[in-house]
Parts: structure tokens; C-alpha cells; sequence
């Protein structure tokens, strides 16, 4: 597993090198885990705002009912979903460094930060069994040289001690990216362009799905309803980051 390699790549790299925060580089001290300093972790993880027990936005709650504005009147395939914070200031710049080819451990780390968040927030194994990335197209894979959402769940594996699927879901076809693309058209862009191995088991399954960013929720949902099409009832889902609703 990869997860395996990152985490002894870290562990030789602190013997050569005094251990850094993996986005603000300061010096940390050898037993901090995962590599992000307290303070990048206050500046892009602890939003003012209760997260919304549903798909994790931090805006104004809604006096109108249960969940955010963000949320309030979508159909979703998933229970809920968590997130680190919400996809703007520093948090937004780590998402686009974790993106980039060779900044592997930048995912990693911050998987491993999720996988915290995660045991805190849901009941690990009665919730979920298995962990799943978002999967991404073989052509976007090549382009980048690796699957961020991949990455992120091997982090998260790590700190829950839960099964990694890391090809649960399959990506049909390559897809636009959804930031150009309008809140009818990230539907369309999306719907039926994922699949369930065939060659693995649902049966039992419990699956938390791991991506980086969620804004309309559009491809998400569409992993889970693909899930669920399969005959799995359990999805929750983690985040890096939830979208704020402005951009």
C-alpha cells in the first residue's frame, strides 16, 4: 500500500531533516502528527461556525430548519459528510498545493488530519468498514501522476485503522472539470460517469467516501448513488474542504 511508503518516506526524511509542516514549512517537533503545525491548523481548520450535521458547510445556520443553507432542499445518496473547513483562504491554497504532482505528502498529511476528524465525528466500524477515494479518469490520472482523492483516503486509512478500497469505484469517462461549469451542467457533466467494481463484493459493505473538495455536491452524490445502485445502504462521506456557496 502506498500509505505504507508515505509514511515511512516521512519518517526517514525526519531522520535526515528537521520535521516541517508540509504547508508552512515551520520547524515542528518530532512527535507532532500529522505533519501540519498548530497554527496552519487554526488558521484553515477552526471556522467560527458549527459544521452542519449533514453535508458539513460552515455558513450562517438556517433558522428555517435542521441543516445549512448549502445543503437545504438537495436530494442526497450519502448520510452525511464531514470536512476540515471551509474551501477558501489558506485551506483553498492547500487544496490546489495537495493537487500538484510530487506534493503527495501534502495529501497524506492531511488525510491523516481527516482521519482524526473522522474518528471523532463518526462511530469508526459500526459507521463504516471500508474507505473509498473518488475515482479519478486513467487520462487525468496520467496527466497528474497520481489521484489526490486517493491520497487523501490512504491518510485517513492510516489514522482509522479501516480497510482502503482504493478501486471500489471505477471513472467511465473523462469528464470537464466541474468548476467551469454551471450548477445544471456539474449534474450532467457527471451522471452515470462512474461504476462499481465489478469484482468486488457488496454485500456488508459500509463505505466512507473520501475526496478533497465538495462545492454542489454534484460528483459526490453521483459516487454514492452509484454505490447505492449496487445495493450498498451505508455512504458517508470525508472532506478536506466543503464549499462556501460564493464561488
Amino acid at each position: 500500500m502506498r500509505a505504507a511508503w508515505h509514511y515511512w518516506r516521512s519518517g526517514l526524511l525526519d531522520f535526515i531533516y528537521p520535521p516541517q509542516c508540509v504547508t508552512c514549512h515551520s520547524s515542528l517537533d518530532a512527535t507532532d502528527s500529522p505533519r501540519i503545525c498548530a497554527t496552519c491548523r487554526l488558521v484553515m481548520i477552526n471556522d467560527d461556525v458549527t459544521p452542519c450535521v449533514r453535508c458539513g458547510g460552515r455558513v450562517s445556520p438556517n433558522p428555517f430548519g435542521r441543516y445549512c443553507r448549502l445543503c437545504r432542499g438537495e436530494k442526497y445518496s450519502f448520510e452525511r459528510a464531514v470536512a476540515l473547513g471551509s474551501y477558501r483562504g489558506r485551506l483553498r491554497e492547500a487544496v490546489y498545493q495537495l493537487k500538484r504532482r510530487n506534493q503527495e505528502s501534502v495529501g497524506f498529511q492531511f488525510g491523516r488530519l481527516l482521519g482524526q476528524l473522522c474518528n471523532d465525528s463518526f462511530k469508526v466500524e459500526a459507521d463504516f468498514n471500508c474507505i473509498a477515494p473518488l475515482p479519478s479518469h486513467r487520462f487525468r490520472h496520467w496527466t497528474r501522476g497520481m489521484n489526490p482523492a486517493s491520497v487523501i483516503a490512504e491518510g485517513v486509512a492510516q489514522e482509522t485503522h479501516v480497510e482502503l478500497i482504493p478501486d471500489l469505484l471505477r471513472s467511465h469517462r473523462l469528464t470537464a472539470k466541474q468548476g467551469t461549469l454551471s450548477r445544471t451542467g456539474r449534474l450532467q457533466n457527471v451522471k452515470n460517469s462512474m461504476g462499481m467494481n465489478p469484482r468486488i463484493d457488496p454485500r456488508g459493505l459500509r463505505v466512507l467516501l473520501v475526496d478533497d473538495v465538495m462545492a454542489t455536491g454534484a460528483t459526490v452524490n453521483e459516487a454514492a448513488r452509484t454505490l447505492r445502485a449496487a445495493g450498498i445502504k451505508k455512504i458517508f462521506v470525508a472532506l478536506i474542504a466543503r464549499g462556501t456557496g460564493t464561488s
